[in-house]
């Protein structure tokens, strides 16, 4: 008998050790994502530019950047290897910014500044308003936030008038606010399993979609009830310690987040960093400018 439990314990250990383990030590057996492709940015500018935002609007797609001279939405005209900034669309802000999403809604575009804490909108016409939300009746005061752990994603509900944020981390929860009156309907989050962090989510019938970026995942939530209803993962891509895109990090990198009807985008914000040896010799990438990954959506996601 003692020769047997101590074979079944040894079995049991190498079972256990075989399997995926995520970055936060809990078991990761989802669907893992497939790869379109890598399109790195074209970028001729002095300046860094750190992705950290994405949103399509009337088939044109517009971003953001986190860095305090990006005061700009940037449109970008996108190929199948590289993509490039074509206009840029001034906030009129002299402050600087820290810009970490975007949305867009009823000709406005929605955008946070997780230097402030502070949502603002940006309508078609030019017109810049800084939205009043009320923190004190849930007891929530930005201000004590730590820096660089505000909000880090934004997404609009437009056909019921509900505006979700996320804030990043310690702790990171969601916000659901709506956007008439400023006030904020529910304070919510989801286990966090293998991540403690939200980089960037966006809103799709009825679902919060949420790059978890130490998961290496993207959950789906039902936004009516709060409840977690799957996730898919994109770790082989850009999170295997051999896979990592630019080096040296220990952080997840990917920062902003699209979804079409047949894919599923994620940019990557790669903090001035160079392409690693893998990104190279894998996607043809090099340099240290950002990158767009591009994967099949997957059916019922």
């Amino acid at each position: 008998m003692f020769f047997f439990r101590k074979w079944l314990r040894i079995n049991l250990v190498l079972i256990v050790a075989s399997l995926p383990i995520s970055p936060l030590g809990a078991q990761n057996n989802y669907e893992e994502l497939e790869l379109i492709n890598v399109s790195q940015m074209d970028n001729d500018q002095n300046n860094r530019f750190d992705l950290s935002g994405i949103v399509i609007m009337d088939d044109s797609y517009y971003v953001v950047a986190d860095k305090k001279w990006n005061n700009y939405i940037y449109e970008i005209s996108y190929q199948q290897d590289t993509w490039q900034v074509i206009n840029s669309i001034s906030l009129g802000l002299v402050e600087p910014l820290d810009l970490e999403g975007i949305d867009f809604c009823n000709e406005n575009f929605y955008l946070i500044n997780e230097l402030g804490n502070q949502v603002y909108t940006l309508g078609i016409n030019g017109e810049m308003r800084l939205l009043s939300i009320h923190y004190a009746q849930k007891n929530i005061d930005p201000e004590t936030w730590k820096e660089n752990t505000g909000y880090e994603g934004i997404a609009v509900n437009c056909e019921d008038s509900i505006l979700y944020l996320a804030k990043e981390r310690d702790p990171r929860f969601l916000l659901e606010v709506d956007m008439k009156y400023g006030v904020i309907e529910s304070q919510f989050n989801i286990p966090e399993d293998e991540s403690n962090d939200f980089a960037d989510m966006k809103y799709e019938n009825g679902f919060l979609y949420l790059l978890e970026r130490g998961g290496s995942h993207i959950s789906k939530v039902d936004a009516h009830t709060k409840a977690l209803v799957t996730k898919v993962s994109y770790n082989q891509t850009s999170a295997k310690p051999e896979g990592k895109l630019y080096e040296p990090t220990k952080y997840g990198m990917a920062e902003a987040l699209l979804l079409t009807k047949d894919e599923i985008w994620i940019g990557i914000d790669n903090n001035g960093l160079k392409a690693s040896k893998t990104a190279e010799d894998r996607f043809g990438i090099k340099g240290n400018q950002p990158s767009i990954l591009r994967f099949k959506r997957p059916a019922g996601f």
